[in-house]
């Protein structure tokens, strides 16, 4: 029980965190045609995309006839998320935390409001 408290804390504050910070420094980045910019870019926006995927996920209602459509989508989103941190490695040292941060918060999202 409070393990899920914690998991759920962490996904609850890393990822908003994460994304805030990320998208700030994103911005105030002068030069953004190079290839790291880019996988920062790449990272924050699987963030953003697993993050929404889960939103759809728990409040869209689903025919039970559509389970393994269902599980797709969770592997689906789960594995945007650890992609986009694994892309986060190669990002722009400043952006690699809070990128970082926020795609861990989304998987410990997407396990913590998915286990039963």
């Amino acid at each position: 029980m409070i393990t899920w408290f914690f998991i759920n804390a962490l996904g609850f504050v890393g990822t908003p965190a994460g994304l805030l910070d990320g998208w700030i420094a994103y911005a105030k980045l002068a030069e953004k045609r190079n290839l790291r910019p880019r996988l920062s870019l790449a990272a924050l926006a699987l963030a953003v995309f697993s993050v929404v995927l889960l939103g759809a996920y728990l409040f869209i209602p689903v025919a039970p006839t559509t389970a393994l459509r269902s599980r797709w989508v969770l592997r689906f989103g789960i594995y945007a998320a650890i992609a986009g941190g694994a892309i986060s490695f190669s990002a722009r040292p400043r952006l690699i935390p809070p990128a970082l941060a926020a795609n861990v918060g989304s998987i410990m999202l997407w396990f913590g409001l998915t286990q039963p």
